[in-house]
């Protein structure tokens, strides 16, 4: 379209060249039009999708949307039940929640591997956990127009399949968690006469993070927003905030949920539980330890996490290190461990099954993120009775107390001073981040304030 441009490659250009070209052929032909309807459940709309494609599919999916109809229980919509944050949270309300029947937790990523993460902990606490494209009884009977304009769609053909799951299953609450789901799940309930559509966001806006974002997002968010049964949360006012500038809507829009925490199950280890994790992770009993629970992703810095080890430790002889976390910057940050001369004070532990004892056994917890929505592994170190450390990216200004404990991104020798100071005078500071935790952040109120969303 006019005005609508993309980057790619010489052999990109071939390849979308040629697809337009093919799909162009093929739209000519009713026969394969037919087939490809009864196979796929999209139709075959020649072209190619671009912005204007996407904004129409959105204006006539909700113009042609079904009035809502009356269903039962809750559906939760996710990419993957991988170890995040968002999929952390899913289990938590879970759990807190206790709700009968039983949440369903549909995923679009096949449940393999480290997609399937938090499926066997899911399944304890009573959820239904299924990979979207199962197979179920029951029709979607979906407006042709729609269907047409979602041809053009880049996720059209899943918004359609997971439509027909949801006419088929008729939950009272369609929950999704991230952007990537939200907009898929936006238009998959809409279809489907789904009630009550909670899209959660627990970052700051998708343009922060290139490798995440899609164009189509910022359009799924302004144009849906009118919609009174969808409802849009933010964990954070910084989050909604940011959100909100970046769609073009009020704040106001967006339902500030915060977080919960389990606060008897995240409670600060008893002294002969700290010694014996230490021992078993080789560290000494009198060492001062600091714990980095992270994503290796460039927004969470990792080297600056090195860094900041690395002044700290020329003043610290006794400090040693604990990250929990994988991701695509591994390499690098293994290479900096050993470049600075702490392979034998950093333990690099990767994804673990539960971090509370590994958390639990340190002595301050440390992030040096670029961007953060909250900061969750902040309230959990806090809860388990360790100060954090941390930069004041997002809304970590909103998970930590007292300003002595934030420094600006990139500042590592700030950073570093707050560790040397905090060897001295840490149990100050944590017994204030307890009470903090505690006020705030409780699972109780965590859990009313969904209720209150389901209710709506």
């Amino acid at each position: 379209m006019p005005g609508e441009t993309f980057q790619v490659n010489r052999r990109g250009l071939i390849a979308v060249a040629l697809g337009a070209d093919l799909r162009s052929v093929a739209g000519s032909l009713p026969w394969l039009q037919r087939a490809w309807l009864a196979s796929t459940g999209s139709p075959f709309v020649p072209g190619m999708p671009t912005l204007a494609s996407i904004r129409r599919a959105l204006r006539v999916v909700r113009e042609e949307a079904p009035p809502p109809q009356a269903g039962s229980g809750v559906v939760h919509w996710l990419s993957s039940l991988g170890p995040g944050g968002a999929e952390r949270t899913v289990l938590q309300l879970v759990e807190s929640r206790g709700e009968r029947p039983a949440p369903e937790i549909w995923v679009e990523r096949p449940l393999v591997g480290a997609e399937a993460h938090y499926r066997p902990a899911l399944e304890s606490a009573g959820a239904r956990v299924t990979h979207v494209s199962e197979p179920r009884a029951g029709r979607l009977t979906a407006p042709w127009r729609a269907v047409n304009a979602l041809g053009l769609h880049p996720q059209g053909r899943q918004i359609l399949q997971l439509a027909r799951a949801l006419a088929w299953r008729r939950p009272q609450v369609l929950h999704c968690w991230l952007d990537a789901s939200n907009a898929t799940g936006a238009l998959a309930g809409l279809l489907a006469g789904v009630p009550n559509i909670v899209l959660s966001t627990l970052n700051v806006n998708p343009s922060h993070f290139p490798r995440f974002h899609r164009p189509w997002f910022r359009d799924t968010y302004q144009l849906l927003a009118p919609e009174t049964r969808i409802v849009l949360t933010a964990m954070t006012e910084t989050c909604a905030r940011d959100y909100a500038t970046w769609a073009g809507l009020e704040p106001e829009r967006f339902e500030v949920v915060g977080h919960g925490l389990d606060l008897e199950r995240w409670s600060p280890l008893e002294p002969s539980a700290r010694e014996e994790e230490r021992d078993r992770l080789g560290i000494p009993r009198s060492a001062f330890v600091v714990s980095g629970v992270f994503r290796l992703d460039p927004e969470k810095r990792p080297l600056d996490f090195v860094r900041v080890l690395a002044k700290a430790s020329q003043r610290l002889p006794h400090l040693f290190a604990l990250h929990l976390g994988d991701g695509p910057s591994r390499e690098a940050f293994k290479e900096a461990i050993a470049a600075a001369g702490l392979s034998e004070r950093i333990r690099v532990l990767g994804v673990v099954e539960d971090p509370r004892p590994i958390v639990g056994c340190a002595d301050v917890s440390l992030l040096t993120s670029e961007v953060e929505g909250l900061g969750i592994v902040a309230l959990e170190a806090q809860a388990l009775g360790l100060p954090v450390v941390a930069t004041r990216a997002g809304g970590l200004v909103e998970a930590v107390p007292g300003e002595r404990l934030l420094h600006e991104v990139g500042d590592v020798e700030a950073l570093a001073d707050t560790l040397v100071e905090l060897a001295q005078s840490r149990h100050d500071h944590a017994q204030a981040g307890q009470r903090f935790v505690a006020e705030r952040f409780g699972m109780r109120a965590f859990v009313e304030r969904v209720e209150r969303l389901y209710a709506n």
